[in-house]
């Protein structure tokens, strides 16, 4: 069974789920005094010292991502850097999302103002396995290839080219016969920011937003500041 809700899409096979679920444009903060959150840094060499494989992998899903896109797309690739304070609030949320996993769907946090996309696996066996996030990203992009906005926002956060840093985390936890395991990934520019001033259900409208080098909504940087 397939359904497929404003931006969220559901797959159920017995008592086997996965979900997934971007923040609605309504929930991307515009704030043009975002820019006063600037705090300069050198670089970003210190976090990618301590990233993880697994965090590796989320960014890497990402990039490649991007640097198809952004270039199929005729612009220049623009990369997400690792935000560990980023990933911190993703998988503090992944974890008190794990009190949900008897819902049917899944929630944003209220009042965030990066941007945020969500994903659920549920059930026993294979189902309730640790996906590579590479998956992940391929539902989160690849499957949302051709659709309108806003069917594809999962994928118009992931590429949005005004979007620097990301984090991601995970939790888990046993659920009947098998597993409950929740992914969040947070965006800093958040997407899909201001859709509705480019007619953005309109055609690929979308892309317009989407490509620009510069955004209006939420925090200009991570919450380390800008590397």
């Amino acid at each position: 069974m397939y359904n497929s809700r404003g931006t969220q899409s559901f797959t159920s096979v017995g008592v086997h789920t996965f979900l997934i679920e971007t923040r609605p444009m309504s929930q991307s903060l515009s704030n043009p005094d975002s820019v006063s959150w600037f705090i300069p840094r050198d670089d970003s060499s210190d976090f990618e010292a301590n990233m993880s494989a697994r965090d590796h992998e989320w960014l890497t899903a990402h990039n490649v991502r991007r640097k198809r896109y952004h270039e199929e797309f005729g612009r220049t690739y623009v990369p997400l850097k690792w935000s560990p304070k980023l990933a911190d609030a993703a998988k503090e949320y992944a974890i008190e999302l794990l009190s949900d996993c008897d819902y049917e769907g899944i929630l944003h946090e209220q009042n965030v103002g990066e941007g945020e996309n969500l994903a659920k696996n549920d059930g026993e066996g294979s189902w309730g396995d640790m996906y590579p996030a590479d998956s992940i990203l391929s539902r989160w992009v690849e499957r949302e290839i051709g659709k309108g906005n806003p069917g594809n926002a999962h994928m118009t956060q992931v590429l949005w080219r005004a979007s620097n840093y990301v984090g991601c985390g995970e939790s888990v936890k046993p659920h009947g016969e098998g597993y409950c395991r929740i992914q969040v990934c947070r965006y800093a520019r958040p997407g899909n920011c201001d859709m509705k001033s480019y007619d953005a259900s309109i055609g690929n409208n979308w892309m317009i937003p989407m490509l620009m080098a510069e955004s209006k909504c939420g925090p200009l940087c991570a919450p380390e500041g800008c590397f």
